[in-house]
């Protein structure tokens, strides 16, 4: 019973508690979807990362294709994340917390593991560039790495490099790499990508002087048909923040660039043409303002507009897309158009009262 009562508190206690124990979605439509949904919160999915490789690296396997397509293939990533250094001090015996520094936590990112291997293609890259380890790598006459290299080759079960021949002394490995003093990536950059005014908008923030410091391809496994992928750890030394509306193919580097669909659909959620069901310039809106002109006496604006949503309507139905749905949209039009009452005056400016209606 107390159940009930706190769902008809509204009705029962309606003189001193208008708002009662069970309020509507006012609150939320106010916070959420006013002022063209300024304050809803962001979608996760909606996002770009871009991996500003250092082009006087001059890492010949990755080209720039290469480089827009490895972007498109992050699956996820970490935001940047922060942890201030305090210290808590005696100040006349007044407990003072202070800071002393910041620290930049490492971030993730994972990345596909695609057919076409760009993303392992991304890790050997950078691992050749740093590291003298897996360049000494032969091959078979199959194709297949040939491990009996010579840099990793035993004599009496001892690393030639501690040989004393000299053919072996010529053998480097770890960091010891010479002339690489130009850094693998530039930066790295995370988008959210956002509305605002019907206008597509992004909050860049860019990762300044970012180095692998953590690597980890996939495992495989016969009892796991998931999608593979390849995850690597982030540090950087700043991030610097940025705002603006996007541009295709040019902010974010590489946005709405390739593998990119640009044909206009005959039909979309949002609208945009005008063989839509929704949006502007939909067959909804159409109807809408179809009424509205007739309610206002505006005879032929309503006529103008009614023709140009029949149009549409036909288009789709052309199209085989809303066969079902025109006909149900044709019987509220006609029921509606059927309500109207025209104004006796030959003036469209004014419509009396009693000849108002409501739709």
């Amino acid at each position: 019973m107390s159940i009930f009562n706190g769902f008809f508190d509204n009705f029962i206690n309606g003189a001193t508690n208008p708002k009662g124990n069970l309020g509507d979605y006012q609150h939320a439509a106010r916070l959420y979807i006013d002022n063209n949904m300024r304050l809803a919160p962001k979608f996760k999915h909606l996002y770009h990362v871009v991996l500003n490789i250092n082009r006087q690296a001059n890492i010949q396997s990755i080209t720039n294709n290469v480089q827009l397509e490895i972007n498109l293939l992050a699956r996820n990533a970490d935001l940047p994340k922060y942890r201030a250094q305090t210290e808590t001090v005696n100040q006349y015996n007044r407990k003072k917390v202070i800071q002393t520094g910041i620290q930049y936590q490492p971030i993730t990112i994972e990345f596909h593991d695609d057919n076409a291997g760009l993303t392992t293609l991304l890790w050997e890259a950078y691992f050749r560039y740093y590291y003298n380890d897996s360049d000494y790598t032969k091959k078979s006459p199959d194709g297949s790495p040939n491990i009996t290299a010579d840099a990793y080759n035993r004599q009496d079960g001892l690393n030639n490099v501690y040989s004393n021949e000299d053919i072996f002394k010529k053998f480097r490995y770890g960091l010891d790499k010479p002339n690489k003093k130009t850094p693998f990536f530039n930066s790295i950059q995370i988008f959210q990508l956002h509305p605002e005014n019907y206008k597509s908008r992004y909050t860049g923030f860019t990762l300044i002087n970012p180095i692998i410091e953590d690597f980890q391809h996939d495992n495989v496994s016969q009892e796991n048909s998931a999608f593979s992928f390849n995850r690597l750890s982030v540090a950087y030394e700043s991030v610097q923040y940025s705002r603006g509306y996007t541009e295709p193919g040019n902010t974010p580097t590489g946005f709405a660039d390739i593998h990119y669909d640009k044909v206009p659909s005959p039909l979309t959620i949002e609208g945009g043409g005008t063989n839509n069901l929704f949006g502007r310039g939909g067959i909804i809106a159409g109807l809408d303002n179809s009424i509205e002109q007739f309610r206002k006496g505006n005879l032929l604006g309503g006529l103008i507009s009614a023709a140009n949503t029949w149009n549409n309507i036909e288009n789709l139905n052309r199209a085989g897309l809303v066969a079902e749905g025109s006909r149900i949209l044709d019987n509220i039009a006609v029921n509606a158009v059927d309500n109207i009452v025209f104004p006796k005056s030959q003036s469209n400016s004014q419509i009396t009262n009693s000849t108002k209606r409501n739709f």
